[in-house]
């Protein structure tokens, strides 16, 4: 028997964790990109095994915590995987703030909402307030970015549109 590596192993082990993951969504085997998102989960989930305190392969009680703890991981993943194909035309913003913030211009209702924001919003407000509007990220990314859970970035943004909810008229005036 030939020599099966490791990160082999664990995908042959736990294929069936990344197919239900993938059927969850209600993407079906015969679905197009059914392959690419095999591939890309196939990935995440190497890529959970280093994260993991433990062992997958050693005994059943750590391959069970792997599964609780993998499942959401690729849940998530997936989550975010979808949300990217969801607007696939949007651009990936690589400028500094005031090119992001120059499309947004074009429209004096949104130059004056930006303005309030940019005076009512702390630095790092500011900055999240760009991160959310301009870039090409989903909130893992973001998350990742600031280096905080997703559950704080959340709690930001709630904080973000509470501060900025008393211009929200601006923008929902007809010119």
């Amino acid at each position: 028997m030939p020599h099966t590596s490791r990160e082999e192993k664990i995908i042959r082990k736990f294929t069936p964790l990344v197919c239900k993951t993938i059927y969850r969504l209600g993407i079906a085997s015969h679905h197009i990109h059914f392959d690419d998102y095999y591939q890309e989960l196939a990935i995440k989930l190497l890529a959970l095994t280093k994260t993991f305190k433990g062992d997958p392969l050693a005994s059943d009680s750590e391959r069970y915590q792997f599964v609780g703890y993998a499942a959401v991981g690729l849940r998530r993943y997936m989550y975010d995987l979808l949300r990217k194909e969801k607007h696939p035309d949007s651009p990936n913003w690589l400028a500094d703030d005031q090119r992001n913030l120059s499309l947004l211009e074009t429209n004096l209702q949104a130059q004056e909402f930006l303005n309030h924001a940019q005076e009512a919003l702390t630095d790092r407000e500011w900055q999240l307030l760009v991160d959310l509007v301009a870039q090409d990220m989903t909130m893992t990314d973001l998350a990742a970015h600031y280096q905080v859970s997703r559950k704080t970035l959340y709690q930001w943004k709630n904080k973000l549109a509470q501060k900025l909810a008393p211009y929200k008229e601006i923008l929902e005036t007809d010119q």
